[in-house]
């Protein structure tokens, strides 16, 4: 469940409610289906090696349907 939420998410047209409230799963919803086994396989890398990941790009999924890339 998510707890917090960057004041930069709305800038993709969510609110902060809809990842609080599960009705917009980040990994699943907005990150673009074409991304999410790499974007998952950085993050779970990282987290196992205790570093600190220098970031990969992906694609965002704005709730207009419009795709950003970030970083």
């Amino acid at each position: 469940m998510t707890e917090y939420v960057s004041a930069n998410f709305t800038r993709f047209g969510y609110t902060a409610d809809d990842l609080t409230s599960g009705r917009v799963n980040f990994f699943r919803d907005v990150i673009h289906k074409d991304d999410q086994t790499r974007v998952m396989t950085r993050l779970h890398d990282a987290i196992g090696s205790g570093l600190i990941d220098d970031g990969t790009d992906f694609r965002i999924i704005r709730r207009d349907g419009a795709v950003r890339w970030a970083e």
